[in-house]
């Protein structure tokens, strides 16, 4: 079967024709698709003119496979550039994601080198007032109390101790549930003896912010 021209279908040719439906569609970013051979929204992907025209002598299974043909293309060529799209967002994301880890190691590193002086320094700042933060440049220096919290710095030893003294605070798979231990017996142990630290809270934690 002969082709049908461009010419034929569009007489104004593809830019004459996109001009005219952009005209009609202000408000879109029409262009024309040389794959699917249609003038449509890049932006929303809307076709406003399929110049792919049906044979006029085809029957309607032949409409059917034709139809079909053109949905097996676009869905193949859909399938690949999803395909595309996550390979190329996988390699982006591990370049961003990259970046970001030095960045936040070079601000622990910061945090962690200058702690001391930046806590001295807010101490002075903060000295005889009430209030519990200061700003000094970009940084916000403040203190907050600890909450009483509970560390098992000991897995093995702290299991042995909590199974005589406290088995309600074990679990199934046999890790131990800090907040059914009993403070008292907790303080009256030890860490030595029992493998669990704990902490009273109450004291200041420098945060820098």
């Amino acid at each position: 079967m002969e082709a049908i021209g461009i010419r034929e279908i569009i007489p104004e040719g593809i830019e004459g024709c996109v001009e005219r439906v952009q005209s009609e569609h202000p408000e879109a970013h029409v262009v024309w698709d040389d794959e699917q051979k249609t003038i449509l929204d890049s932006d929303t992907g809307e076709i406003y003119w399929m110049a792919d025209v049906l044979p006029v002598e085809f029957d309607e299974r032949e409409i059917a496979e034709w139809v079909g043909e053109r949905r097996a293309r676009a869905n193949a060529r859909m399938a690949g550039l999803i395909a595309e799209k996550e390979a190329w967002l996988a390699k982006v994301a591990a370049q961003f994601d990259g970046a970001i880890r030095r960045k936040q190691k070079y601000v622990e590193h910061l945090d962690t080198s200058f702690a001391p002086l930046l806590e001295r320094l807010a101490r002075m700042q903060l000295d005889g007032k009430k209030e519990r933060s200061c700003r000094i440049g970009l940084l916000t220096l403040r203190f907050r109390k600890t909450r009483a919290h509970t560390d098992v710095v000991n897995e093995e030893l702290a299991l042995e101790w909590a199974k005589a003294n406290c088995p309600e605070a074990i679990n199934v798979r046999e890790s131990i549930l800090k907040w059914m231990l009993p403070t008292e017996m907790l303080v009256a142990a030890g860490c030595l003896t029992s493998g669990i630290e704990y902490h009273e809270g109450g004291e200041d934690e420098f945060i820098i912010e």
